[in-house]
């Protein structure tokens, strides 16, 4: 357990940025270490201490909070609200090489086509609670709670992916042409 300046320890989203490892908890804003966990510091305050999840786009970082999203573009010294369009965002972005994806729970997918400062929604899925979101080739694939759903356009138009029985997708991981998901059973 390595949780040293980790005054908080309900961390319930990581990610890295380089060597940068960030914790987001819900109650006690965003904490950063750079030797692999061994020290915490907290990070500058958000105006909402409610991380419901952290997600980086090349060096910059995302945090979803109960008061709306918000960037940093310096490993958390400071934060700019970036909410212009997108909901709760669950999870990490993905690119397809021109868009950033972000799944939201009740509103579907956001799409970026500038690195994240507007989001417009895609909510035309079979079910509009998207838990992850993951590229796969050409396919765009949404983590929801009925199942695993995916897009040969962006988004436009969905099909079923078979091979998983309908159960909530809690978790989605590309690896090069493989996919694995967490699901709760």
């Amino acid at each position: 357990r390595i949780c040293n300046g980790l005054t908080y320890l309900g961390v319930n989203s990581l990610t890295v940025i380089d060597s940068m490892i960030f914790a987001g908890t819900y109650g006690a804003g965003v904490f950063a270490s750079s030797n692999d966990g061994g020290l915490w510091t907290q990070v500058s305050p958000l105006p909402s201490q409610d991380i419901i999840s952290l997600a980086t786009v090349d060096t910059t970082l995302y945090a979803s909070t109960s008061g709306g999203v918000f960037i940093s573009a310096d490993f958390g010294a400071s934060w700019v609200q970036a909410s212009n369009g997108i909901g709760n965002f669950r999870g990490s972005f993905v690119n397809d090489g021109v868009n950033y994806y972000a799944p939201s729970l009740g509103s579907g997918i956001f799409m970026s086509p500038d690195y994240g400062q507007s989001w417009n929604p895609i909510n035309n899925l079979p079910n509009n609670f998207v838990n992850a979101v993951a590229i796969v080739g050409n396919k765009l694939i949404a983590a929801t709670q009925t199942g695993i759903y995916y897009s040969l356009n962006s988004g436009a138009s969905w099909y079923t992916s078979s091979g998983i029985n309908p159960t909530n997708i809690l978790a989605l991981f590309a690896n090069g042409a493989t996919l694995f998901a967490g699901v709760e059973y």
